[in-house]
């Protein structure tokens, strides 16, 4: 019991806002593990190594900027968990897309598609999302 207490005191002492947004970080990496399991599960590209993510409130402090590949982990900014799931596979697509190809030519956008073949609609979606709410700050 008495070490139940010190738990609770020290708890109590983490202020909300922070509480929240560890609990936010965690329910993203989650969703964003699920997805990338379930891209390699389809099998429908190879994936280079073994990806892993880092949740983060800023990517190199550009506020357009939500995800970014560095090395075998992508970095998602916090905020995305708020996107619809199809969204999060679009940009998780697009990372995996850049362990294959740096630059944004043709052939990337081929492996975008392979990945996500519906990624033209939820890139639009995440513009959309972007112009309405202004959430992620991106530049259109």
């Amino acid at each position: 019991m008495k070490a139940l207490l010190k738990i609770i005191i020290k708890t109590s002492k983490i202020k909300p806002k922070t509480i929240l947004k560890e609990y936010l970080k965690t329910i993203l990496e989650e969703q964003a593990t699920e997805i990338y399991n379930q891209i390699k599960k389809e099998g429908k590209i190879e994936i280079h190594g073994n990806i892993k993510f880092k949740i983060t409130e800023k990517i190199d402090n550009k506020k357009q900027r939500i995800a970014k590949l560095q090395g075998n982990t992508i970095i998602l900014k916090i905020n995305t968990v708020t996107l619809p799931e199809e969204v999060l596979k679009y940009i998780i697509a697009h990372e995996i897309a850049h362990t294959y190809i740096k630059r944004h030519t043709k052939k990337f956008w081929q492996i975008v598609e392979v990945i996500c073949p519906n990624y033209q609609k939820a890139k639009e979606l995440l513009l959309g999302i972007n112009k309405t709410c202004n959430l992620l700050r991106l530049k259109t």
